[in-house]
């Protein structure tokens, strides 16, 4: 699983098992989904997911720019999840 998406191991382990009787049905999958993004706080809904292939120059250059977009989303009052 890419990194930063280890909160969703669990769940896409259940979904993808080879007997698709022993997978969970939609509404169980949304339930999990959903009680799982409530547990997540603000700053884990707002990190940057890193490309797997980027370097260090890169990576210190997104880093900045995402941090500061963060502080402006933050400050305006933005929620890291929108509302429906």
């Amino acid at each position: 699983m890419k990194l930063g998406f280890e909160f969703m191991n669990d769940l896409v382990a259940d979904m993808v098992q080879d007997d698709p009787a022993t997978r969970p049905t939609i509404d169980v999958v949304v339930n999990r989904f959903s009680r799982t993004r409530q547990g997540l706080t603000s700053r884990k809904l707002r990190a940057r997911i890193p490309d797997r292939d980027e370097g260090t120059f890169k990576s210190l250059f997104r880093d900045i720019s995402h941090f500061g977009q963060r502080v402006q989303y933050t400050i305006s009052g933005l929620p890291a999840v929108p509302a429906r």
